[in-house]
């Protein structure tokens, strides 16, 4: 490197320093600098800046691992994260552990998981900190949406959530708090003993103020 030149930055931040995330390519970036366990990406502020749009991209790490869990905030000013496909890990979810801090105002639709995660979530598979009006998947009892540019049947863009173990519409496993959300997601486990719910797969923190309608099948 050149004397003197200034290091490039992953993202541009805003005046107060919160990373601004306005596609998929830079959320792709942020999950992988926060799992490396590099500075202090996990620990950073992130805005979600637009809808992302992942048209059946693979999402192949949630953000945040045991090793190295987000204990950052995350705001998603109501804005969608649509057409990810989960797969490739043990925890499934847009966000894998999610530790003392908070992800808020986030959407996800028309998400999918490959049926063989431990534990898997709308939002997170392991939620150690808060989730704030959050919602994964959509009202199939309601009218079609506009997609796009596209009038679409609901059901075509709900949550399919699927795990071996744990599967919650919003988090397979929430030991921390789950505010505000709802869910509207298809849930499924596939073990004899796994646990499946509307919010949550198993719940040993806390849920408020939240609801589900979408469909939860246990075997």
């Amino acid at each position: 490197r050149w004397a003197g030149q200034k290091e490039m930055e992953p993202f541009e931040k805003d005046k107060d320093g919160v990373w601004l995330i306005h596609n998929l390519q830079e959320f792709e970036l942020m999950r992988d600098l926060v799992n490396s366990g590099q500075g202090t990406y996990a620990a950073d502020p992130y805005l979600l800046c637009s809808n992302i749009y992942g048209e059946g991209a693979a999402w192949n790490a949630p953000i945040g691992t045991d090793q190295t869990p987000f204990a950052g905030r995350f705001e998603g000013f109501d804005y969608t994260i649509d057409g990810l496909v989960m797969t490739g890990s043990p925890y499934q979810g847009i966000f894998g552990v999610i530790k003392e801090r908070e992800v808020k105002n986030l959407q996800t639709i028309n998400l999918s998981t490959d049926g063989n995660a431990l534990k898997a979530g709308g939002i997170a598979a392991v939620n150690q900190g808060t989730i704030d009006k959050c919602g994964s998947g959509l009202n199939v009892g309601t009218s079609p949406f506009i997609h796009g540019n596209e009038i679409e049947d609901t059901e075509e863009y709900n949550n399919r959530i699927n795990a071996k173990s744990l599967a919650g519409g919003v988090a397979g496993e929430n030991i921390g708090s789950i505010r505000n959300s709802h869910s509207n997601a298809l849930v499924r486990t596939e073990e004899v003993q796994g646990q499946a719910g509307g919010i949550t797969g198993k719940n040993t923190g806390s849920i408020e103020n939240g609801y589900n309608t979408g469909r939860v099948d246990a075997q």
